[in-house]
Protein backbone atom coordinates (compact mmCIF):
# COMPACT_ATOMS: atom_id res chain seq x y z
CA UNK A 1 0.00 0.00 0.00
CA UNK A 2 1.41 3.35 -0.93
CA UNK A 3 1.17 5.94 1.92
CA UNK A 4 0.97 9.93 1.33
CA UNK A 5 4.06 11.72 2.18
CA UNK A 6 4.73 15.25 1.89
CA UNK A 7 7.93 17.19 2.80
CA UNK A 8 7.45 19.19 6.05
CA UNK A 9 7.54 23.19 5.51
CA UNK A 10 6.58 26.46 6.39
CA UNK A 11 5.67 29.03 4.26
CA UNK A 12 4.38 32.29 4.32
CA UNK A 13 1.64 34.07 2.56
CA UNK A 14 -0.71 37.40 2.01
CA UNK A 15 -4.13 36.36 3.88
CA UNK A 16 -4.82 33.60 5.80
CA UNK A 17 -7.21 32.80 2.82
CA UNK A 18 -4.16 32.37 0.80
CA UNK A 19 -2.88 30.01 2.74
CA UNK A 20 -5.97 27.85 3.57
CA UNK A 21 -6.51 27.61 -0.20
CA UNK A 22 -3.14 26.62 -0.93
CA UNK A 23 -3.90 23.74 1.73
CA UNK A 24 -6.68 22.89 0.25
CA UNK A 25 -5.79 22.55 -3.21
CA UNK A 26 -2.25 20.54 -1.55
CA UNK A 27 -4.78 17.62 0.00
CA UNK A 28 -6.56 17.92 -3.44
CA UNK A 29 -3.44 16.88 -5.82
CA UNK A 30 -2.44 14.77 -3.50
CA UNK A 31 -5.81 12.84 -2.83
CA UNK A 32 -6.86 13.36 0.84
CA UNK A 33 -9.16 16.12 2.38
CA UNK A 34 -8.62 18.08 6.04
CA UNK A 35 -10.89 18.80 8.59
CA UNK A 36 -10.29 22.35 11.55
CA UNK A 37 -9.89 20.48 14.53
CA UNK A 38 -9.45 23.95 16.42
CA UNK A 39 -9.96 27.55 15.61
CA UNK A 40 -8.34 29.79 17.83
CA UNK A 41 -7.64 33.64 18.37
CA UNK A 42 -4.15 33.27 16.49
CA UNK A 43 -3.77 30.20 14.89
CA UNK A 44 -6.10 27.15 13.25
CA UNK A 45 -5.26 23.44 13.65
CA UNK A 46 -5.81 21.50 10.87
CA UNK A 47 -5.74 17.05 10.56
CA UNK A 48 -6.51 14.94 7.76
CA UNK A 49 -10.20 13.66 7.63
CA UNK A 50 -9.09 9.91 8.46
CA UNK A 51 -7.83 11.66 11.96
CA UNK A 52 -8.67 9.64 15.02
CA UNK A 53 -9.78 6.24 15.96
CA UNK A 54 -13.50 4.75 15.87
CA UNK A 55 -15.06 3.05 18.29
CA UNK A 56 -17.70 0.61 17.13
CA UNK A 57 -21.29 0.46 18.84
CA UNK A 58 -21.96 -2.46 17.21
CA UNK A 59 -22.92 -6.02 19.29
CA UNK A 60 -20.87 -8.18 16.70
CA UNK A 61 -23.75 -8.63 14.35
CA UNK A 62 -21.86 -7.22 11.83
CA UNK A 63 -18.83 -5.42 11.03
CA UNK A 64 -18.82 -1.57 11.40
CA UNK A 65 -17.56 0.88 8.32
CA UNK A 66 -15.18 3.28 8.57
CA UNK A 67 -12.86 5.67 6.98
CA UNK A 68 -10.86 6.61 9.71
CA UNK A 69 -7.31 5.08 10.08
CA UNK A 70 -5.85 7.24 12.68
CA UNK A 71 -3.91 9.28 10.39
CA UNK A 72 -1.22 11.31 12.26
CA UNK A 73 -1.65 14.33 9.54
CA UNK A 74 -1.30 18.07 11.19
CA UNK A 75 -0.70 21.51 10.18
CA UNK A 76 -1.31 24.46 11.10
CA UNK A 77 -2.02 28.12 9.88
CA UNK A 78 -1.18 31.33 12.07
CA UNK A 79 -3.04 34.37 11.38
CA UNK A 80 0.28 37.01 12.10
CA UNK A 81 1.67 36.83 10.04
CA UNK A 82 -0.68 34.57 7.88
CA UNK A 83 2.03 31.07 7.86
CA UNK A 84 1.20 27.70 7.39
CA UNK A 85 3.24 25.23 9.10
CA UNK A 86 2.91 21.04 7.92
CA UNK A 87 3.86 19.58 11.52
CA UNK A 88 3.12 16.14 10.75
CA UNK A 89 3.55 15.52 6.90
CA UNK A 90 3.10 11.71 6.25
CA UNK A 91 -0.29 9.71 6.11
CA UNK A 92 -1.09 6.14 6.84
CA UNK A 93 -3.34 5.72 3.94
CA UNK A 94 -3.42 5.62 0.26
CA UNK A 95 -4.72 8.66 -1.59
CA UNK A 96 -8.07 9.08 -2.75
CA UNK A 97 -7.42 9.28 -6.17
CA UNK A 98 -6.11 5.29 -6.36
CA UNK A 99 -9.71 4.49 -6.69
CA UNK A 100 -10.24 7.25 -9.39
CA UNK A 101 -12.79 9.07 -8.25
CA UNK A 102 -12.18 12.73 -6.32
CA UNK A 103 -12.96 13.40 -2.80
CA UNK A 104 -16.62 14.47 -2.09
CA UNK A 105 -15.50 17.97 -0.83
CA UNK A 106 -13.22 18.68 -4.00
CA UNK A 107 -16.83 17.62 -6.45
CA UNK A 108 -18.11 21.26 -5.06
CA UNK A 109 -17.91 24.17 -6.95
CA UNK A 110 -17.44 27.49 -5.02
CA UNK A 111 -19.83 30.23 -5.81
CA UNK A 112 -18.31 31.80 -9.01
CA UNK A 113 -18.16 28.43 -10.46
CA UNK A 114 -21.65 27.46 -9.77
CA UNK A 115 -23.11 30.96 -11.50
CA UNK A 116 -20.44 29.83 -14.36
CA UNK A 117 -22.82 26.90 -15.18
CA UNK A 118 -25.79 28.33 -14.27
CA UNK A 119 -24.87 31.29 -17.02
CA UNK A 120 -24.34 28.49 -19.44
CA UNK A 121 -27.75 26.57 -18.39
CA UNK A 122 -29.63 30.41 -19.14
CA UNK A 123 -27.80 30.33 -22.68
CA UNK A 124 -29.68 27.47 -23.84
CA UNK A 125 -26.19 25.33 -23.40
CA UNK A 126 -28.16 21.58 -21.97
CA UNK A 127 -25.19 19.11 -23.05
CA UNK A 128 -23.57 18.76 -20.04
CA UNK A 129 -19.95 17.43 -21.36
CA UNK A 130 -20.28 21.10 -23.18
CA UNK A 131 -20.31 22.51 -19.54
CA UNK A 132 -18.18 20.89 -17.98
CA UNK A 133 -15.54 21.19 -21.38
CA UNK A 134 -16.08 25.32 -20.85
CA UNK A 135 -15.82 24.85 -16.73
CA UNK A 136 -12.43 23.09 -16.79
CA UNK A 137 -11.20 25.78 -20.08
CA UNK A 138 -12.54 28.52 -17.92
CA UNK A 139 -10.52 27.20 -14.73
CA UNK A 140 -7.75 25.40 -15.79
CA UNK A 141 -6.35 22.46 -13.44
CA UNK A 142 -9.31 23.56 -10.83
CA UNK A 143 -11.84 20.93 -12.06
CA UNK A 144 -9.96 18.08 -13.66
CA UNK A 145 -11.49 15.39 -11.43
CA UNK A 146 -14.84 16.24 -12.55
CA UNK A 147 -17.08 14.36 -14.58
CA UNK A 148 -20.45 14.56 -16.62
CA UNK A 149 -22.14 12.73 -13.95
CA UNK A 150 -20.92 15.41 -11.34
CA UNK A 151 -22.23 18.33 -13.32
CA UNK A 152 -25.57 16.25 -13.94
CA UNK A 153 -26.02 16.75 -9.86
CA UNK A 154 -24.67 20.04 -9.95
CA UNK A 155 -27.18 21.17 -11.89
CA UNK A 156 -29.92 19.61 -10.35
CA UNK A 157 -29.22 21.40 -7.02
CA UNK A 158 -28.46 24.86 -8.99
CA UNK A 159 -32.11 24.43 -10.66
CA UNK A 160 -33.77 23.87 -7.17
CA UNK A 161 -32.11 26.53 -5.55
CA UNK A 162 -33.14 28.88 -8.47
CA UNK A 163 -36.93 26.97 -8.76
CA UNK A 164 -37.93 29.28 -4.90
CA UNK A 165 -39.77 26.74 -3.28
CA UNK A 166 -41.81 25.53 -6.51
CA UNK A 167 -42.05 21.80 -7.30
CA UNK A 168 -40.40 20.51 -10.49
CA UNK A 169 -43.35 20.15 -12.26
CA UNK A 170 -44.51 24.13 -11.64
CA UNK A 171 -41.10 25.55 -12.50
CA UNK A 172 -41.99 23.45 -15.93
CA UNK A 173 -45.13 24.88 -16.14
CA UNK A 174 -44.05 28.57 -15.31
CA UNK A 175 -41.15 28.52 -17.98
CA UNK A 176 -43.57 26.94 -20.48
CA UNK A 177 -45.42 30.22 -19.97
CA UNK A 178 -42.42 32.49 -19.61
CA UNK A 179 -41.43 31.15 -23.01
CA UNK A 180 -44.83 31.30 -24.05
CA UNK A 181 -45.18 27.60 -25.26
CA UNK A 182 -48.13 26.27 -25.82
CA UNK A 183 -49.41 23.84 -23.50
CA UNK A 184 -52.72 22.22 -21.58
CA UNK A 185 -52.66 20.37 -18.53
CA UNK A 186 -55.18 18.86 -16.17
CA UNK A 187 -54.76 18.78 -11.92
CA UNK A 188 -57.19 16.72 -10.05
CA UNK A 189 -59.43 17.66 -6.65
CA UNK A 190 -56.50 16.86 -4.83
CA UNK A 191 -54.70 19.08 -6.71
CA UNK A 192 -52.62 16.25 -8.52
CA UNK A 193 -51.07 16.73 -12.40
CA UNK A 194 -53.59 14.31 -14.22
CA UNK A 195 -51.37 15.13 -17.54
CA UNK A 196 -49.70 17.79 -19.08
CA UNK A 197 -48.84 18.39 -23.23
CA UNK A 198 -46.96 21.25 -24.93
CA UNK A 199 -45.06 21.69 -28.18
CA UNK A 200 -43.54 24.16 -29.83
CA UNK A 201 -45.15 26.65 -32.78
CA UNK A 202 -43.73 24.96 -35.12
CA UNK A 203 -44.45 21.31 -34.03
CA UNK A 204 -48.34 22.19 -34.18
CA UNK A 205 -48.21 23.96 -37.43
CA UNK A 206 -46.69 20.36 -38.57
CA UNK A 207 -49.46 18.69 -36.75
CA UNK A 208 -52.37 21.05 -38.61
CA UNK A 209 -50.97 20.35 -41.92
CA UNK A 210 -49.84 16.33 -41.67
CA UNK A 211 -52.23 14.88 -38.69
CA UNK A 212 -53.10 11.91 -40.57
CA UNK A 213 -49.57 10.74 -40.52
CA UNK A 214 -48.09 12.16 -37.23
CA UNK A 215 -47.75 9.95 -34.49
CA UNK A 216 -47.55 11.85 -30.89
CA UNK A 217 -45.57 10.09 -28.04
CA UNK A 218 -47.12 9.98 -24.57
CA UNK A 219 -44.89 8.21 -21.78
CA UNK A 220 -48.02 7.93 -19.73
CA UNK A 221 -51.97 6.46 -20.53
CA UNK A 222 -53.86 10.15 -21.26
CA UNK A 223 -56.72 8.65 -21.08
CA UNK A 224 -59.56 11.79 -21.72
CA UNK A 225 -56.85 13.92 -22.74
CA UNK A 226 -58.24 15.05 -26.17
CA UNK A 227 -54.90 16.92 -28.85
CA UNK A 228 -57.62 18.91 -30.57
CA UNK A 229 -56.30 21.94 -28.99
CA UNK A 230 -52.88 21.39 -30.65
CA UNK A 231 -54.91 22.27 -33.97
CA UNK A 232 -56.32 25.54 -32.29
CA UNK A 233 -54.60 28.94 -32.31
Amino acid sequence: MSHIILEPREECFSSVKEATNFLKKLGKDHGFNLRVTSSQKDRIYYCCDKAGIHVSESKGLRKANTKKTNCQFSAIIKRLPPTLKILRSTHNHEANKVFKQPHRQHKRLDQQAEEFVWKLKELNIYAHYQILCALQAARPGEFDTLNVKHIDNIVTKLALKHAEGLTATQTLLQQLNDEEVWNSFKIDDSGRLQYLAFAPDWGREMYRKHWRFITLDCTHDVGPLTLNPLCNP
